[in-house]
């Protein structure tokens, strides 16, 4: 018969400790009493076990944290170490308090599991139920049992505890060898010299053990994942990856230490055949979810930007990145290689026709696209898609600007202008955010400059300014600033910058004032799994870049940590 399992529970020594497997995953009562009580009054029990428990079929989806590493883990291995967790003040909404009733069995009959050695049992949850309430069943063809002969608990807490939370140690040789001096079967001595290691791979260890009463049996220092020989090496590998560390650098802290690993083979293999599906498969979701989002912007603003794996025209990978304006969240990316186009010059123009094209097939109606200036994709804005607004980022024309009033600078006669570089370049951005969308009025105010630089705050043949908008000087400003005069080769130097045609010609692109900031601190970050003038294969270098996407949208709008919390701990 079906032994009853409850939403809540307790392993005792001596009954049965239920453990969910697969999606479901325990979670302990909080401390915090106010929580505590919440949790209480949900569940609808007066008494409850000493140490009570959830599972995680009574918490809605938005009660668990966002993405973070050990989710992948978790869909990596299948196993309930790794499991979501819940916000701090999460509170279980999901019961079936309405019970139906039981038939009456009779005391002689009622399941009970020995007394001395608690027996483990594996429940797999049937994914048509909305919780975990038992259902009166004569059969389950779910329900497996799988006994443990040799597990002995003390406390409940720490058994509990292995289960959910298994933890990993390094063990040296000499010491493991003084645990294998007796049978686990019936005690006996272990004959040394009968002890054969048996199939062992990278990290895992495997030993054919024979005790002078005959005993035979195989010890191994992981558990089976997946089909594969041990979970250490698979995990490894994730580990690996999702940190972002260079798999020569980790085998030769391993080679220093003289510890056992897998081969950088052997983490390729592993590494595409369960590390790749996984974060695939969590992109796709993290995708979905973001233009869900985007979709019922009523403006959808997109920001661009093409990253190149070296400098140079060296480069052999061009990833192409579309970033949200309002969420700064990646919405899609594509990496183009060498050998797809003409040359390196091309890449990025590939990249961002291919990024567009998906996003655009996805029904998503974009209004605004901000990029840099670069010429061809002026150019297919301009041709293929005239019925959105093209802009540019105003990062790039300022650093633009001022790499030519730097050059300027340097020459003689022109040192006055040096001292002005940053008031022109601030001068650019605030000129770009208070023109109202307004291309007549930015380049008024832009090309203002030449004469506030002069001390000469009014002039006349304008349309729409004619005047600084700063208040009045007073004497002590106009007697210390460093004003130019006009006519000199530093004051001539800026007009010409000022008011170049291509310049003039760029601002009509910058009336929105889309920056792409954002999206510059997300390439900053994609250093860490994918660093330059290291070589990658396409497939890692196309899954890295959905690991770093993941990590940049879960964590884009999280609250900066402080130390203003209560008795010196870091608080948001």
């Amino acid at each position: 018969m079906r032994p009853r399992t409850e939403p809540w529970g307790t392993p005792e020594d001596g009954e049965i400790t239920v453990i969910l497997k697969g999606a479901v995953s325990i979670h302990s009562f909080p401390k915090d009493r106010n929580l505590r009580r919440k949790w209480e009054d949900a569940c609808g029990r007066v008494q409850l076990p000493k140490y009570p428990y959830l599972c995680s079929r009574h918490f809605s989806a938005d009660s668990f944290e966002d993405f973070h590493r050990h989710q992948l883990m978790k869909e990596l291995a299948g196993i309930p170490g790794y499991k979501r967790q819940l916000k701090k003040d999460a509170v279980p909404t999901i019961f079936v308090h309405k019970r139906m009733k039981r038939p009456r069995v009779s005391s002689e009959s009622r399941f009970k599991a020995p007394t001395n050695d608690p027996t483990h049992l594996f429940i797999s949850p049937d994914d048509s139920r909305d919780c975990c309430q038992s259902q009166p069943s004569v059969s389950d063809p779910d329900f497996t049992m799988s006994y443990s002969e040799n597990s002995q608990s003390t406390d409940t807490q720490e058994s509990l505890h292995t289960h959910t939370n298994p933890r990993v140690f390094l063990v040296y040789e000499d010491q493991l060898n003084e645990l294998l001096l007796r049978c686990m079967k019936c005690g006996s001595p272990i004959i040394q010299e009968d002890t054969k290691e048996f199939q062992n791979e990278g990290s895992q260890l495997t030993l054919e053990l024979t005790c002078s009463n005959n005993c035979t049996y195989r010890w191994q220092s992981q558990p089976p994942l997946n089909g594969t020989k041990g979970a250490g090496n698979i995990l490894l590998s994730a580990s690996i990856f999702f940190s972002g560390i260079h798999f020569a650098k980790f085998d030769r802290f391993c080679s220093n230490m003289n510890l056992k690993t897998i081969s950088e083979d052997t983490y390729a293999a592993l590494r595409k055949k369960h590390v790749f599906p996984v974060i695939n498969k969590t992109w796709i979701a993290e995708q979905e979810a973001v233009l869900s989002e985007i979709k019922s912007q009523e403006e959808v603003v997109l920001c661009g930007d093409g990253r190149c794996d070296s400098p140079g025209h060296s480069a052999k990978y061009c990833t192409y990145t579309f970033l949200d304006a309002q969420s700064s969240k990646v919405v899609d990316f594509n990496v183009v290689s060498v050998t797809d186009v003409k040359n390196s010059n091309a890449m990025e123009l590939k990249g961002f026709k291919g990024t567009l094209k998906n996003i655009q097939d996805k029904e998503v109606r974009i209004s605004t696209i901000s990029t840099d200036r670069h010429p061809q994709i002026v150019k297919e804005m301009k041709v293929n898609n005239p019925d959105i607004s093209h802009e540019f980022d105003p990062w790039h024309v300022a650093k633009g600007v001022s790499k030519k009033l730097t050059a300027e600078a340097k020459r003689k006669g022109c040192e006055d202008l040096g001292a002005w570089i940053p008031s022109i370049i601030n001068h650019l951005w605030w000129s770009a955010q208070t023109c109202e969308e307004d291309a007549v009025l930015l380049k008024e105010k832009w090309v203002s400059v030449i004469h506030h630089v002069t001390n000469r705050h009014d002039w006349p043949g304008n349309r729409l300014y004619h005047r600084c908008a700063h208040e009045p000087l007073d004497e002590e400003s106009q007697r210390n600033k460093l004003w130019m005069k006009p006519g000199t080769e530093a004051h001539t130097a800026l007009v010409k910058i000022a008011t170049d045609k291509r310049l003039l010609s760029d601002l009509d692109h910058l009336t929105k004032c889309v920056h792409t900031t954002t999206l510059e601190v997300y390439h900053s970050m994609y250093l860490k799994y994918l660093p330059k003038r290291t070589h990658f294969g396409y497939d890692v270098m196309v899954h890295a870049s959905m690991l770093a996407a993941l990590d940049h949208n879960n964590n884009v709008n999280r609250k900066q940590v402080c130390s203003t919390g209560p008795a010196g701990l870091p608080a948001h």
